[in-house]
């Protein structure tokens, strides 16, 4: 479960409200730099602070084995 989703293939399920690792290219940089981030899913969008750039990729965070 920790390949990365491309959000043109899909977004989470609006019942899947929880904190996902998003992947953003900065343009404001040649060739791009991949910026990552947490972000909230609210249902409709991903809530975040960091990044601006449009949302390329998501996936889920894993928890730590114990």
């Amino acid at each position: 479960m920790s390949d990365w989703i491309s959000t043109k293939k899909r977004l989470p399920l609006p019942n899947e409200q929880e904190h996902y690792l998003i992947a953003v290219k900065n343009k404001n940089k040649e060739n791009g730099i991949w910026l990552y981030e947490v972000a909230f899913w609210n249902s409709e969008e991903f809530e975040r602070s960091q990044t601006w750039e449009d949302i390329l990729y998501w996936k889920h965070i894993e928890k730590p084995k114990e």
